[in-house]
C-alpha cells in the first residue's frame, strides 16, 4: 500500500534536494525554472503560493482565542485520534519526530512527540493555533494533502517557506464515514529520516482513527439496525463487547474471542461466560464514563496478555460498549518508531574481495530459513551490516528486527533488557512492567552483537529460551510463546572462550548452526579503493562538496595502512577529511591523517630501497653503503632537499647527514637538482 500511496505523491523518482532549493531561489527571485526538477503538485503549489501573498520568509503568529475555538469544533476528531497519539507520544520518546494533528482548514489542534523537536518548532513560532493551510503558509504537506485529499511527503525545500527548509514532512488526510475530510495527521522531522514506512504508518493511524471514528458516529446516532451493527462489529479489527442496560453481555464479535483465545463456536453458553468473566475482571464493568486505552494484564489459560481497553456510554446510559485492542499489535504498528527495523541490504554490502563475495553468498543462501546465524569477524567488519541484509532477505522481513549489543549494557541490567520484567520485580523497575526483546522480536530476528560479553548466568536462561522457545519474564511466572530468528556476532573464537571457562559450548553450539567469517579490511585489497571512493561520494554530498576530486596518491595511501578499525576506521578516515578539508577539490597525501601518510611513505621508501639493492647486486664490500646511499637520497626527495626534516626521517643529527652529503658526490648531486 505505502509503495502506490508514495507514487502519488510525486511524478519524480528521486528529488534532489540541492536542486530543489536551487529552482526555489530562483522562483522566490524571479528568475527563470526548471520545472522537471519538481513533481507537477509542487509546481503548482509553489505557484498558487505566490498568488496569496504568501511571506516565504516569515512565520505566520498563530491566533490563541482562534485556537480555542477550533479544539471546541474539533471535539470529535479529537476523541478519534487522540488514544493513538497518546499512546505513540509515549512510545516515540527521542525518536527526532513529531506528531501534529489539523482540523479541516489547516489549524493545529495537537502536538506531541519529541520534546527537542517540539521546543525548535515553538521557538519559530508553530503551536496549537498556527496555521497550515496552502493560503496561509504555503506549500507544505498538510496543505498538500487538504487541496489533493491523498497522502502526501514534502522535502525540506519543497516548502515555500524558508523557515520550513529543514524540515521533512508525511501528511495524511482523514475524512469521515461520508469520504469527507475532517483533519490532517502529519509527522515532521528536522534531522530524522522519512521514508516509504514514515508515511505507511500515519496513513495507517489515519485509518484507525476513521474506523474509531466511524464507530463513535454509529454509537451516537444508533440509527442502524440490528443486523447491519451486527455485520459492523465483524468488520471491525477491534475486540467488540457490548453490554445492556441491565449489565448482561448482550452482544460481541469474533475478533474479542480470538484476542481472549476462547473457543470460535461464539454462540455456546461456556464461551459467552467465559467472556464475561474476562469483562467482569476489567474496571469498563462498573465504568460510569467513558475509559480510554487502560492497559489490562490479564491471565488467559496459558499465559498471561495484555490488552488496551476502552469503554464508553451509549446514548442515554442505556448500555456500554466496550473495545478490546493487542498491546503487543499496537507496539508492532510502532516498530519504526521504536528503532526495531532493518535498513540494509545486501546490495548496500560494498566489495568484490573473493572472500566477502564468498560470505555474502552463503549469507543469502540461509536468509531464507530461520536457522541460527554466527558472524565472526574484527570490530568494524560490517557485522551488523550483514544480519540486517540476511533479515531483509528473510520470509521475516515485515517483522521486527531488534539489535542488542551485550557488551554495552551492565551485566546486570542484560537479563532484564532479553526477557522482560513484571511490575514491581525489583527496585527501581516500572509500575506497568516491561516487555523484553525476545518479546519485541516474537516474529522477526532477534540481533545479539558481542555475544561473548554475555554474562554466563544470562547464557543459561538464552539456552534455554532458544531451547523451548518460551522465556519467563523476571518476577513472573507465567511461560511467554516467542518466536525469534538469532544472528549472534563475535569478535572473538568462542570455542576458545568455551574452553577457558567464559562461554557455553552447549550454548555456542547452539548460536552456530551457521558460521558466515568475514574478513577484515586489510586483506581485501581493492576494496579500500572501492569503499573510499563509496564514502567520498557519500560525505561530498552530505557536505555539499559535489566537485571533490582525490589523487592517485591519496587511493594508493590508503592502501598501505593498516586499518585495526576496518571499515569503521576507514569511513571516520574519510568523513574527517572532508568535515577538515579547505579551498581545495582535490584531495592529496596532505588531507590524510599524519600516521596513514607516514606508513605510506615508510612502505615507499623500502620498496625503493629493495629495488635499487636488487640492481646493485649483494656484494658484501658495498651493499650497506649503497643502501645507505640510497635511503638518503630517497629521503632528500621525498623531503624536498629540506635537512632538517630528512635528518628527522632518517632518525639521525642533521650535522651527521650534512657530513654524510659533502662525502658523496651522488649526494651532492641529487642537492644541487632539488634546488
Amino acid at each position: 500500500m505505502t509503495d502506490s500511496i508514495l507514487g502519488q505523491t510525486s511524478q519524480k523518482t528521486i528529488r534532489d534536494p540541492h536542486a530543489i532549493k536551487t529552482q526555489w531561489e530562483n522562483f522566490i527571485s524571479g528568475k527563470p525554472v526548471d520545472a522537471s526538477v519538481l513533481s507537477d503538485s509542487i509546481w503548482r503549489s509553489w505557484q498558487r503560493s505566490r498568488s496569496y501573498g504568501v511571506d516565504p520568509f516569515t512565520e505566520t503568529e498563530a491566533d490563541l482565542t482562534e485556537a480555542g475555538q477550533r479544539l471546541e469544533l474539533a471535539q470529535e476528531l479529537l476523541t478519534a485520534t487522540w488514544p493513538y497519539l497518546e499512546m505513540i507520544g509515549q512510545i516515540i520518546g527521542d525518536s527526532g519526530l513529531r506528531f501534529d494533528l489539523f482540523d479541516r482548514e489547516g489549524y493545529s489542534l495537537k502536538i506531541l512527540g519529541d520534546d527537542k523537536v517540539i521546543a525548535t518548532a515553538k521557538a519559530s513560532g508553530f503551536t496549537v493555533g498556527s496555521n497550515r493551510s496552502e493560503q496561509v503558509a504555503g506549500t507544505g504537506a498538510v496543505a498538500l494533502a487538504l487541496i489533493e485529499d491523498k497522502p502526501f511527503q514534502i522535502l525540506g525545500p519543497e516548502h515555500y517557506n524558508i523557515l520550513h527548509h529543514a524540515m521533512n514532512c508525511s501528511a495524511t488526510p482523514i475524512h469521515d464515514p461520508d469520504g469527507r475530510i475532517i483533519g490532517v495527521l502529519n509527522i515532521s522531522s528536522y534531522s530524522a529520516q522519512q521514508t516509504r514506512e514514515t508515511l505507511g504508518l500515519v496513513t495507517s493511524i489515519a485509518k484507525a482513527a476513521e474506523t474509531r471514528f466511524a464507530l463513535n458516529k454509529t454509537i451516537d446516532h444508533l440509527k442502524v439496525s440490528n443486523d447491519t451493527l451486527s455485520k459492523i462489529m465483524e468488520y471491525l479489527p477491534h475486540g467488540i463487547a457490548y453490554i445492556g442496560e441491565t449489565g448482561n453481555l448482550e452482544r460481541y464479535n469474533q475478533r474479542i474471542l480470538e484476542l481472549f483465545e476462547l473457543e470460535r463456536e461464539k454462540f455456546s453458553r461456556e464461551t459467552r461466560d467465559k467472556l464475561e468473566t474476562y469483562l467482569r475482571a476489567t474496571e469498563c464493568w462498573q465504568q460510569d464514563g467513558e475509559l480510554r486505552h487502560r492497559e489490562t494484564v490479564m491471565k488467559l489459560p496459558n499465559r498471561k496478555k495484555s490488552f488496551l481497553i476502552s469503554s464508553r456510554k451509549i446514548q442515554n446510559h442505556k448500555g456500554t460498549l466496550v473495545i478490546i485492542e493487542d498491546t503487543d499489535s499496537i507496539l508492532r504498528l510502532n516498530t519504526s518508531l521504536r528503532g526495531n527495523r532493518a535498513i540494509y541490504q545486501f546490495e548496500d554490502i560494498v566489495g568484490e574481495d573473493p572472500v566477502l563475495k564468498q560470505a555474502k553468498t552463503l549469507a543469502r543462501k540461509v536468509a531464507g530459513s530461520s536457522s541460527a546465524v554466527l558472524l565472526q569477524g574484527e570490530s568494524g567488519t560490517g557485522k551488523e551490516l550483514f544480519a540486517q541484509s540476511i533479515h531483509n532477505a528473510s520470509p521475516r522481513r515485515e517483522k521486527p528486527f531488534v539489535a542488542i549489543n551485550c557488551g554495552a549494557i551492565p551485566s546486570e541490567l542484560i537479563e532484564s533488557e532479553l526477557f522482560g520484567y513484571e511490575p514491581g520485580a525489583f527496585t527501581g523497575a516500572g509500575k506497568g512492567g516491561k516487555p523484553g526483546k525476545f518479546e519485541i522480536a516474537s516474529g522477526g530476528t532477534l540481533f545479539l552483537d558481542e555475544v561473548e560479553s554475555m554474562p554466563l548466568n544470562v547464557q543459561i536462561k538464552l539456552l534455554r529460551a532458544l531451547s523451548t522457545d518460551k522465556i519467563v519474564r523476571i518476577g513472573g511466572i507465567a511461560e511467554i510463546t516467542t518466536n525469534i530468528r538469532l544472528i549472534s556476532a563475535t569478535k572473538k573464537d568462542l570455542l576458545k572462550e568455551a574452553d577457558e571457562g567464559n562461554f557455553r559450548e552447549d550454548l555456542y553450539y547452539r548460536i552456530n548452526i551457521i558460521t558466515i567469517q568475514l574478513p577484515p579490511l586489510r586483506d581485501r585489497g581493492a576494496d579500500i579503493r572501492l569503499l573510499a571512493q563509496y564514502y567520498l561520494q557519500d560525505f561530498a554530498q552530505k557536505f555539499c562538496l559535489s566537485k571533490i576530486r582525490a589523487k592517485e596518491e591519496f587511493f594508493e595511501a590508503l592502501l598501505h595502512c593498516a586499518w585495526r578499525g576496518n571499515i569503521r576506521e576507514l569511513k571516520n578516515v574519510i568523513e574527517r577529511t572532508l568535515l577538515l578539508v579547505e579551498d581545495t577539490e582535490t584531495l592529496g597525501l596532505n588531507n590524510l591523517p599524519d600516521k596513514i601518510v607516514s606508513a605510506y611513505k615508510f612502505k615507499q621508501m623500502k620498496n625503493q630501497v629493495s629495488n635499487e639493492l636488487s640492481e646493485v647486486g649483494n656484494k658484501p664490500d658495498n651493499l650497506l653503503k649503497v643502501a645507505e646511499e640510497i635511503a638518503i637520497r630517497i629521503a632528500l626527495t621525498q623531503e624536498n632537499g629540506n635537512l632538517f626534516r630528512t635528518a628527522l626521517r632518517l632518525g639521525i643529527a642533521r650535522s651527521t647527514l650534512y657530513e654524510k652529503i659533502r662525502a658523496n658526490s651522488k649526494l651532492q648531486e641529487t642537492m644541487a637538482a632539488l634546488k
